[in-house]
């Protein structure tokens, strides 16, 4: 039984000769496989292969040698001029040896029916390969239409035209190389009489009763061949063109309607976008089935040579590729180099200035910082003077022993009541204290004891200060003056400041409903309280928004812990730097907690507080700008001031380089530096740093730029020439191979054979 034709192939491979009834009965017969037409002497026939237009094709094997054979028996008489058998024979008489034709072996001119004998190939046509594959791999659908290319041009070498090819009508031998088979339709050179194809594989030109044979209409087929091989279908054809082709009744209609149907169709471009298509291969395609036929291949030789000259191009493509990416290749290695070299060099001249810069300024912070630690000195000396005097002595004893005072301080040992003032939400308690607190205020023995803290602000041997303070050994102050501010702290707890206790940072939290808690020390207690002197943790003046810091010492009577006597100052001017243009220094607290990083001055910072008027606070952006204090302890990194400082006003960040040294000071009866949690910060401006870096770097970018400019010069100059000589060589090949388009038709060609009848009667197949 023959295969059964798949949908898609049945539409689109049909031949014109062919009517609807006989496509009909066609197919009946190809069911009914019983009983050859007739026997042929020499071979058993066994099964039925399928049929066409013209006859039936069974299968036979050659009684003498066993061969299988293709038996062809031409069963329609009623449509079939008796010289198509002629014809076929002839042709693939002329075409005897040629391993691109299907070979004939033996003819019966005068059986009933009519047959002949040919090799049988049993791999199957193309059509059944596509109709299992659907499509062919790019590489081996190119192999077969290179093979095929040849198979018509040895044809056409003997001046015959195919004129039906198609996917049925290339069988495939074992190898899987095409042989051309089915030449009912083929014309010879002397030949004028028109033959039709099939549908989407003929010419739109070929679809003329009056037409006559030409070399482009199997260029066109070939074309047609490629483009299914590739997508799946032939081109210009659409589900809805082929169901019109099968409405129209008559043949003339039907070829009218498909020469339309060719040249009003857009260009294919399903093959351009099969994986693998390459842009040479998918023109030759086009250029093969352009509906017009000047501008398509004038022969099939053209095609073959396009084909090579793709190969050629393909096969050098690599060499032209390498002889034009290698220079810039070598360019790019050489210019990774180049630039490895360059950034590695700028990078550790970068990092060696950077270093020096970072040296130097050391040297600067270290300067400044000797000088705040001198003015911290001076503080210490002032507090230790005070304590070490008899009156004050005197005075403060007095004050310890008096009745009133050890009954009224005890009440003041809570930090979180130092707020409480006389108010209806008071309870009776809180009341009593701010009264008690009110009285201490007033008490005589209090005052005479501020008297003696007042003199220590106006005494001129005395370092200036914000204000002088003393705490009892609980942290209630009981004595203070101040230059300027006039807070009430007096009778107050401070038990939970830096400066009270041996701690960092005050002993403050903040629990989950965002209510702040004050932990001062326990009364009486030797473990918390400072023993030697103390630098406080910086903090906020609520008056005048600028940043303080304590200066403490304990007072010991008779070895026994009884409180501290302190000093406040602004800060501001602590740093003793002439700012230059490109140098500066800035005051930095290091200690941790929420105001680590916390810049205590700057020369804007210090601009910003002589210009204060009186009762006016600092502004905000000045009061509270921190860095990263890890930043800094990497003094080699670059930074940008936040304040956005620079000394010679050009409005930009600049970019800095830091040298960070700590301010220390010396406890009592030791050689170790105390550390206050300062720091001290000079900076310079990056870009003077490396400046000298940045012009090295500018002479060796335009030398490297200019050689890199030659290079390209010369290297596209080369190219140039190189590529120039291709494309002539390609074009004196293109003229070699390629013939002029006018010259189209095979039927002016002359091949010298016998004539059909002659060949009917002579013919040496026998029988």
């Amino acid at each position: 039984m023959a295969p059964k034709p798949n949908v898609e192939n049945s539409k689109s491979n049909r031949t014109q000769l062919q009517s609807t009834e006989e496509i009909l009965r066609s197919k009946t017969l190809s069911e009914d496989e019983s009983k050859p037409p007739s026997d042929v002497p020499g071979y058993s026939i066994h099964r039925l292969l399928g049929s066409g237009a013209y006859g039936e094709v069974w299968l036979g094997i050659d009684q003498t040698t066993g061969r299988q054979v293709a038996i062809k028996f031409y069963t329609r008489k009623h449509s079939l001029d008796f010289t198509m058998l002629a014809r076929e024979v002839e042709k693939l008489v002329y075409l005897a040896a040629n391993r691109y034709v299907v070979q004939l072996l033996d003819v019966g001119w005068n059986a009933e029916p009519p047959y002949y004998v040919m090799d049988y190939i049993d791999h199957g046509s193309l059509e059944d390969e596509l109709r299992n594959r659907s499509t062919l791999p790019v590489d081996e659908a190119v192999e077969l239409f290179e093979e095929l290319a040849i198979g018509l041009m040895h044809l056409h070498g003997k001046g015959i035209l195919h004129c039906d090819l198609k996917p049925g009508n290339v069988l495939l031998d074992p190898e899987k190389k095409p042989r051309l088979a089915d030449f009912g339709q083929s014309r010879l050179s002397h030949e004028q009489a028109p033959a039709l194809g099939t549908l989407f594989y003929m010419a739109p030109e070929q679809a003329d009763l009056g037409a006559i044979p030409d070399a482009r209409w199997d260029v066109y087929a070939l074309g047609a061949l490629m483009y299914c091989m590739l997508t799946g279908s032939p081109p210009y054809r659409d589900d809805q063109g082929a169901d019109d082709l099968a409405t129209c009744q008559t043949l003339e209609s039907r070829l009218a309607y498909y020469k339309k149907l060719i040249g009003n169709a857009p260009k294919p471009t399903a093959h351009r976008k099969v994986p693998g298509v390459d842009r040479a291969l998918a023109d030759i395609v086009n250029r093969c089935i352009v509906p017009d036929p000047k501008q398509r291949f004038a022969t099939v030789q053209s095609v073959i040579d396009a084909l090579r000259q793709r190969k050629e191009a393909m096969v050098r493509r690599p060499l032209m590729l390498l002889g034009i990416l290698g220079p810039f290749l070598v360019l790019g290695l050489m210019g990774g180099f180049a630039a490895w070299a360059y950034n590695t060099s700028i990078t550790r001249a970068e990092a060696d200035f950077r270093e020096r810069a970072v040296e130097s300024n050391r040297w600067a912070a270290m300067f400044a910082a000797r000088a705040v630690a001198e003015r911290i000195a001076d503080y210490f000396e002032g507090l230790e003077y005070q304590l070490n005097s008899p009156e004050f002595v005197a005075a403060y004893k007095e004050f310890l022993s008096h009745e009133r005072v050890q009954e009224l301080t005890p009440l003041f040992t809570d930090p979180n009541q130092n707020d409480l003032e006389i108010s209806n939400r008071l309870t009776q308690e809180e009341e009593q204290i701010v009264l008690a607190r009110e009285e201490f205020v007033d008490l005589e023995v209090r005052q005479k004891l501020n008297r003696f803290v007042d003199g220590w602000l106006k005494d001129p041997k005395m370092p200036h200060a914000n204000s002088w303070f003393v705490c009892d050994r609980n942290g209630v102050q009981v004595a203070a003056v101040w230059d300027k501010d006039t807070s009430n702290t007096l009778g107050k707890n401070w038990s939970y400041r830096s400066y009270f206790h041996q701690g960092e940072t005050d002993w403050i939290s903040c629990d989950e409903s965002g209510t702040v808690r004050y932990h001062g020390t326990t009364s009486g207690s030797t473990k918390e309280h400072i023993t030697d002197k103390k630098v406080s943790e910086v903090f906020l003046s609520r008056a005048t928004n600028t940043w303080k810091v304590a200066f403490s010492v304990p007072i010991f009577l008779q070895n026994e812990f009884e409180g501290i006597i302190g000093v406040t100052v602004e800060l501001g001017e602590f740093i003793s730097f002439e700012d230059g243009d490109t140098q500066y220094a800035m005051l930095i607290n290091g200690r941790g907690g929420m105001n680590q990083g916390m810049i205590l001055e700057h020369p804007m910072i210090r601009d910003a507080q002589k210009n204060l008027r009186e009762g006016e606070q600092l502004d905000e952006r000045f009061a509270k700008r921190q860095v990263d204090f890890a930043q800094f302890k990497e003094a080699q990194n670059y930074f940008a001031d936040p304040l956005g400082y620079d000394p010679r006003h050009r409005g930009d960040q600049q970019k800095w380089v830091a040298g960070i040294v700590p301010v220390t000071y010396k406890p009592n009866g030791t050689n170790q530096s105390g550390e206050t949690g300062l720091f001290v910060v000079a900076v310079q401006d990056a870009n003077t740093v490396m400046e000298p870096v940045r012009s090295l770097g500018q002479r060796l970018a335009r030398v490297g730029t200019f050689a890199l400019l030659t290079f390209v010069i010369v290297t596209a100059s080369l190219t140039y020439i190189v590529f120039r000589s291709y494309r002539q060589s390609r074009r004196s090949l293109s003229r070699f191979y390629s013939p002029q388009t006018e010259a189209s038709s095979l039927h002016e060609l002359r091949t010298i054979l016998a004539p059909a009848d002659d060949l009917a009667k002579t013919s040496q197949f026998g029988s």
